[in-house]
C-alpha cells in the first residue's frame, strides 16, 4: 500500500508497505536502499521515531520480543508507544510491555498497517510517537 503524507514535523515518514517491508522517507543525507532518492526499504523489523530510525532491531516475530526490546523505546522518549505486528494482529505478554507502563507510556499495538498509518498521522501532528514494527517473515512463494 501506498501512502502520502505532508512533512511537516518530522524527518521520517512511512511511505509504503508491503508483506514483509516497509519503505521508509528519509530526511536528506541519510543512507538510502533505493535508486529513488530519499528511499529505505526495510526487511527486518526496526524501530522509527520522527527524528530517529532503529534499524538494528533484534526480535523479528512477536514470539522473539522480550521486555528489553521494548525498553529501547524509551531511549527515544515517546509519550506514545505504538507496536506494529505482522502478518495478522497479535498481543504480546502484558508482562513484555511493562518498561512502557512502569514509565507511565501509553501504548498500543497494532497490525502492521495500521500502525504505519497511525504512525504518520502521530508525526505530521509533531508528537513523540515511536513506532516498533516487527515485520516478520515473508510468507514463501
Amino acid at each position: 500500500m501506498q501512502f502520502n503524507q505532508d512533512r511537516l514535523a518530522a524527518n521520517h515518514y512511512i511511505q509504503a508497505h508491503a508483506e514483509g517491508e516497509i519503505t521508509v522517507l528519509m530526511p536528506p543525507n541519510e543512507e538510502m536502499t533505493t535508486s529513488e532518492p530519499g528511499l529505505r526499504i526495510l526487511r527486518r523489523s526496526f524501530i522509527i521515531s520522527p527524528r530517529q530510525l532503529l534499524t538494528d532491531w533484534a526480535p523479528q516475530t512477536l514470539e522473539q520480543l522480550e521486555q528489553q526490546h521494548i525498553a529501547l523505546t524509551l531511549e527515544m522518549k515517546p509519550e506514545l508507544v505504538i507496536l506494529g505486528v505482522a502478518p495478522r494482529l497479535q498481543f504480546p505478554n502484558p508482562i513484555i510491555l511493562s518498561p512502557l507502563m512502569e514509565n507511565s507510556i501509553g501504548y498500543e499495538v497494532m497490525e502492521i498497517g495500521a500502525a504505519c498509518r497511525t504512525y504518520n498521522v502521530l508525526a505530521a501532528e509533531g508528537r513523540q510517537v515511536v513506532t516498533a514494527l516487527l515485520i516478520g517473515k515473508k510468507k514463501p512463494g
